[in-house]
C-alpha cells in the first residue's frame, strides 16, 4: 500500500557547510533521520527592514512522520539562527528505500 511508505523531508537553511554537516551528522547518529544532504544556496530576504542576500547551505533531512517532531525540535534547539526556517515536506518513497529507512531507524 502506497500510504505505508510516507516520509517527511525537513528543509532547513543554515549559515554554512560546517553547521550543515554538524546538524546532519547528529540527526543521523541520534537516529532521528535516515539520511541528510546539504548543498549551497543563495537566499534573498528582508531582515529587520533591510534587504539581504546571503550564502547559505540547505540541509535536507529524510525521516519518518513519527520522528518528524523530534527532528524538528532538535533543529530548533541547535540551530544558530534566531528565526530558523524548518519546512516540512510530505513525500512517498519507493519500497526499497522505505525498507532501508526502517532498517536504519529501527522502525
Amino acid at each position: 500500500m502506497i500510504d505505508s511508505r510516507k516520509i517527511i523531508i525537513l528543509y532547513c537553511p543554515v549559515p554554512d557547510e560546517e553547521i550543515a554537516v554538524k546538524l546532519g551528522s547528529k540527526l543521523v547518529h541520534l537516529k532521528l533521520a535516515a539520511c541528510t544532504q546539504y548543498w549551497p544556496a543563495t537566499s534573498q530576504f528582508f531582515w529587520e527592514g533591510q534587504a539581504q542576500k546571503e550564502g547559505e547551505f540547505i540541509l535536507w533531512v529524510k525521516t519518518f512522520v513519527e520522528l518528524g517532531e523530534l527532528a524538528q525540535n532538535f533543529l530548533t534547539e541547535n540551530h544558530p539562527y534566531r528565526t530558523a526556517c524548518i519546512l516540512t515536506l510530505h513525500a512517498t518513497v519507493n519500497e526499497a528505500y522505505y525498507s532501508w529507512m526502517k532498517t536504519e531507524l529501527g522502525e
